[in-house]
């Protein structure tokens, strides 16, 4: 074994400070090399072994990557349907997946989107790992309107590439729970620039602007702070993908955007809350405007229906009826510096509207109405595909709108400009009958509905156990309830078509889940299963028998 080794004290090195003539220790008193004379040897050694500096890599983390934009030429979008494409089918609500149906209805019929994604122009090239929103939007388009088996009558697709990826998205959202479509919209579009930009590093917002996504959907907002001593102006500008409008104090989308570029005051007699002007250096009253300063090619404008109540202090849901109208001239809106530049190119046609029906903000039911390449209106109800009118479209209490812009798909000229003057008075005209129509229907009294219910249920025959076989449904009152009667000899129709997945409500509905059999029969089976006993051999043991005197 070796000894252990121990240090003597004279081999200890100790540190003696330099005292002072008074014996105070002087500060910094550690002895240091860093006086010392440099060894050229060791100078040109370290030169050797060092290596070269990249100049690439010495940049800063935060600085944006050199990427030159546009990263999309807009001139290859398609703002109008090139061929005729049928209306597509429906969206099975799975799990409280309204919210989610209603986005993507009205987003499968934007036709640059549609047309974009069909002729799978992002699925070459995309680069993202793991979940991919817009490879799954691209699959869905296919789906719609090329795959076979959406053209059955009555078939629904069940969108599985985004329900079961909301995590995906959002760790917020969740299924079988009540979510905002307006919200769902915002993380889509921020999961397709995701896609977009993947691999770029950080960019700048001129490169972040020139997708895809915003060469669609995208604008820019103009927010103008002007000086009422010097006059001195200041503007910010801001991009984005819809506008959100305020509803207080307005009827109509028109009137609520006019409250949207309404100058609001900044100062007061409380000179805190005054404006520090840079041009005058002094802290002033001023006015600040927001305006447009560049237009999309597809607008979506978002209706602020879910407000906090101050009185209350809860969240509740702004229920009056919004009039919008189907061509909407958005000049009055833009920007004074930008308004020669859009002569001619500022109107937009509606072609989807999304509904929120309900009077919460926690509960209740979205759809969608939208407008075909043939220029039919469809009613999107989740499973359910209805053919309406404009006077249904009209009628409903818009909670998003989707306009596109008619230069952008037709070139103008004196005969155009004179026919959209002409629809922009039709389409006021329809818009005012839909009206006069929903007053008429709130003038109507609920309890004559119920008396006249009532006595329907009371006027209608019983039902009879053999029933003639009708080609279509019959609804029948019964009291408070109402039953479809429908032949047994008509063959089976399923809402899901051939897309049904290996869900509970598909397995009942399927007819060969079901056996007919007489009631005869039913009561002679019954009579023969011997009568299960309830009663445990335990507990009988305990039972004592019932002695009955006379």
């Amino acid at each position: 074994m070796t000894k252990p080794f121990h240090q003597n004290n004279n081999q200890k090195r100790r540190f003696q400070p330099n005292k002072s003539n008074n014996g105070r220790v002087q500060k910094n008193d550690r002895p240091n090399n860093y006086n010392k004379k440099p060894n050229p040897g060791s100078q040109q050694r370290r030169k050797a072994n060092s290596r070269p500096v990249d100049r690439d890599r010495s940049q800063p983390n935060n600085a944006p990557a050199q990427v030159k934009a546009p990263l999309f030429d807009r001139s290859q979008l398609q703002p109008q349907w090139l061929s005729a494409q049928r209306v597509g089918p429906g969206l099975i609500n799975g799990q409280n997946t309204c919210f989610l149906n209603s986005v993507l209805q009205c987003l499968t019929y934007t036709p640059p989107l549609a047309q974009y994604l069909l002729s799978a122009g992002h699925k070459k090239q995309c680069k993202m790992p793991g979940y991919c929103a817009l490879c799954s939007m691209e699959t869905h388009m296919y789906r719609v309107f090329k795959e076979p088996k959406s053209t059955i009558r009555g078939a629904a697709i069940l969108p599985k590439y985004f329900t079961a990826n909301l995590q995906a998205l959002s760790k917020t959202l969740r299924l079988r729970r009540q979510e905002d479509s307006h919200e769902f919209l915002m993380f889509l579009f921020t999961a397709f620039q995701k896609s977009l930009l993947h691999g770029l590093g950080k960019v700048s917002p001129e490169v972040e602007e020139s997708t895809v996504l915003h060469s669609i959907f995208g604008g820019r907002v103009q927010s103008q702070v002007r000086c009422h001593s010097c006059q001195a102006k200041s503007n910010t500008f801001e991009a984005f993908l819809d506008l959100s409008v305020d509803i207080h104090r307005a009827n109509s989308l028109e009137m609520a955007l006019k409250n949207y570029v309404k100058v609001d005051m900044i100062g007061g007699r409380d000179p805190d809350s005054k404006y520090k002007c840079s041009g005058c250096n002094q802290k002033v009253n001023a006015g600040k405007q927001v305006t447009i300063r560049s237009l999309p090619t597809m607008m979506i404008v978002h209706l602020k229906r879910f407000t906090f109540d101050l009185e209350r202090g809860y969240m509740r849901k702004v229920s009056e009826r919004i009039q919008y109208p189907e061509v909407l001239d958005m000049a009055p809106y833009v920007s004074d510096e930008e308004k020669s530049k859009i002569k001619g190119k500022s109107k937009y046609r509606l072609y989807g509207v999304l509904v929120h029906l309900g009077h919460s903000c926690s509960s209740g039911h979205y759809y969608a109405f939208i407008k075909s390449s043939d220029g039919q209106w469809y009613m999107m109800d989740d499973e359910e595909v209805t053919k309406v009118t404009k006077k249904d479209v009209f009628r409903e209490q818009a909670y998003m709108l989707f306009y596109a812009n008619e230069s952008a798909s037709n070139q103008g000229g004196a005969s155009n400009a004179k026919a959209a003057q002409e629809e922009l008075a039709s389409s006021k005209k329809e818009q005012e009958e839909a009206l006069k129509d929903v007053n008429e229907e709130k003038e109507e009294s609920i309890t004559g509905k119920r008396q006249a219910s009532d006595e329907e249920s009371l006027e209608s025959p019983p039902l009879s156990k053999k029933s003639k076989s009708n080609d279509e449904e019959q609804l029948v009152p019964d009291g408070n309830q109402s039953w479809y009667i429908r032949s047994a000899d008509l063959p089976f129709r399923s809402l899901r078509g051939n897309l049904s997945p290996p869900t509970f409500s598909a397995a009942i509905n399927d007819p060969s889940a079901w056996t007919i059999r007489s009631t005869d029969d039913a009561v002679k089976e019954d009579e023969k299963k011997p009568a299960k006993d309830t009663v445990g051999k335990k507990s009988r043991r305990k039972i004592a028998p019932w002695v009955v005197v006379g």
